[in-house]
């Protein structure tokens, strides 16, 4: 699995889900676990992240998730051109599946694995490639015409990161997640591209370059992905720090938290 030091943007969110469960939306038709059922709480941040993907928290400006609406997202590729999403969506954020999860709470640490089917629709275009490559492909520009969709089957990844439980001034508990302290592993099983037409040098190139991908769509992620999911990270840094300080722990757990509160 490839290693890397930041989160995408739903992955953030995802994460501190599992930490808060910070659903103002739906608290009441949450059932209380204790901090042992794992299983428990993994079934209600499943609903918690359906629930949120299908119709966002108009309370705290949540937008719905699923799909999700990108927009003029750039992602440089190999240093050798950036690639730039002018607009698309991604499906698939809410049939993410949680398969394990962890949660030290004396440490303050948290672990789990989830694994996601996307699928990205959008319109791309190519822009400030190198001298080096323009002078191979000659002075004709690189040119995507139509919609691109990639594929990602069976993404996995497994989270690592810290939290405080602190006490707030109306006396309840809450989870305070470490926004820069995120480590996470990916790997996907296969990833596929399908495109209307893609002009290299003046020349449709869409099937040689739709072949080399899918044949080769693993390696490929796993060679220029880091970069995709860094600049991933700012879409949901409003919408993560909204959910954090919303709901006390005692909406969620029926064990007290006392014990393991950092600020008193």
């Amino acid at each position: 699995m490839r290693s890397v030091t930041m989160f995408s943007k739903w992955a953030i969110l995802v994460t501190c889900l599992i930490i808060s469960a910070c659903d103002s939306f739906s608290v009441e038709t949450v059932k209380k676990c204790t901090i042992k059922d794992e299983k428990c709480f993994i079934e209600n941040v499943s609903k918690i992240l359906k629930d949120i993907s299908e119709t966002g928290v108009e309370e705290i400006n949540v937008p719905a998730l699923d799909p999700m609406h990108l927009k003029n997202i750039s992602v440089p590729i190999l240093g050798l051109l950036n690639l730039l999403l002018e607009e698309g969506q991604l499906k698939g954020v809410k049939d993410c599946e949680i398969n394990k999860y962890q949660n030290d709470f004396e440490k303050g640490e948290a672990n789990l694995e989830i694994t996601c089917d996307l699928v990205l629709t959008g319109k791309f275009k190519v822009s400030d490639p190198t001298p080096f490559l323009q002078n191979l492909l000659g002075s004709d520009p690189i040119t995507i015409d139509g919609n691109v969709k990639i594929i990602l089957e069976k993404l996995r990844m497994n989270m690592q990161f810290l939290y405080d439980l602190i006490k707030k001034d109306d006396g309840d508990i809450y989870f305070k997640c470490h926004k820069d302290d995120f480590n996470y592993k990916y790997d996907v099983g296969n990833a596929k591209l399908v495109v209307q037409k893609i002009l290299l040098g003046g020349q449709d190139s869409s099937e040689l370059v739709m072949n080399i991908f899918n044949q080769n769509g693993k390696l490929i992620v796993e060679t220029f992905g880091t970069s995709i999911f860094d600049v991933g990270m700012p879409i949901f840094y409003d919408i993560l720090h909204r959910f954090i300080d919303s709901i006390p722990v005692k909406n969620y757990f029926s064990d007290d938290f006392t014990p393991y509160v950092k600020n008193v």
